[in-house]
Order: C-alpha cells, then sequence, then structure tokens
C-alpha cells in the first residue's frame, strides 16, 4: 500500500507551530540561568527603571536607599525636580554597580552621573545618586 501524501494544510500547521517554538524560544531564551528577579542585572535594572515611581512617597524613596547612602529621604523633593534616563549596561563589581545616569531639566539635559548601587539583603539599592553641580 503506498503511504497518502500529507495535505498541504497539515504541513503548514507543523510548520506555523515550528516557527512559533522558534520564536517564543529566541523571545524568552531557553530557560538557564535567568528568571531570579533578585539576579542582577535584572534586579538592578527593576530599580533603574521604577526609579521615577519610587520618589512620591518618602517610604518609597527611602526603600531604595542603601543604609549607607549619601542620600536621605530629606532629600526625595530635589530628585522629584529632575527627570532621569539610565544608561544600558551597568558597570559591575561584585555587589556593586556603577550607572551612568543622564539627568534632565525641563527636557534638557544637564549632566550625565555615576550613581553608585549596592545589593543590600536580595535587594539593590543606592548608595550615592550625585545630581550635577548647579542643580
Amino acid at each position: 500500500m503506498i503511504p497518502a501524501k500529507p495535505s498541504l494544510l497539515a504541513v503548514g500547521r507543523h510548520i506555523v507551530g515550528a516557527l512559533l517554538c522558534g520564536f517564543c524560544l529566541a523571545a524568552t531564551g531557553c530557560g538557564g540561568g535567568g528568571g531570579n528577579p533578585t539576579d542582577a542585572p535584572s534586579a538592578l535594572d527593576n530599580l533603574l527603571y521604577s526609579f521615577p515611581s519610587l520618589m512620591v512617597s518618602d517610604e518609597d524613596f527611602q526603600s531604595i536607599i542603601a543604609s549607607d547612602s549619601t542620600v536621605s529621604v530629606e532629600d526625595r523633593t530635589e530628585y522629584e525636580k529632575y527627570s532621569y534616563t539610565p544608561m544600558p549596561n551597568p558597570e559591575m563589581d561584585g555587589e556593586t554597580a556603577t550607572v551612568k545616569v543622564d539627568v534632565y531639566e525641563n527636557q534638557k539635559v544637564l549632566g550625565t552621573m555615576d550613581w553608585i548601587a549596592v545589593k543590600e539583603g536580595d535587594q539593590w539599592k543606592f548608595k550615592s545618586m550625585p545630581l550635577p553641580s548647579g542643580s
């Protein structure tokens, strides 16, 4: 008996399924070595990109300041005046990271500053967050 040729529709479903699987793996990775939100740099990225929303209250601002920080919760109103864009690929040195941050006022770049983040327990927090001179 001669086997029947697969229909074009059946072959198309297999191709679409394989392409979809390949796309998902490419987009999300194979699952090895990642996914833990406390891993650097993902937890550090979370800190950097959530920073603006954590300036709305003293409690939130305090939650991102390291215990030996040069910044205190009393400085929060000074940081509210500006907007920030962290640069990708912070310089990592163990549990310390140096992040280049563009500081803006009224959509004008005032300067690029080196902010220092340190890991306290399983959280990243800012140890140093200098603002440009004269701001």
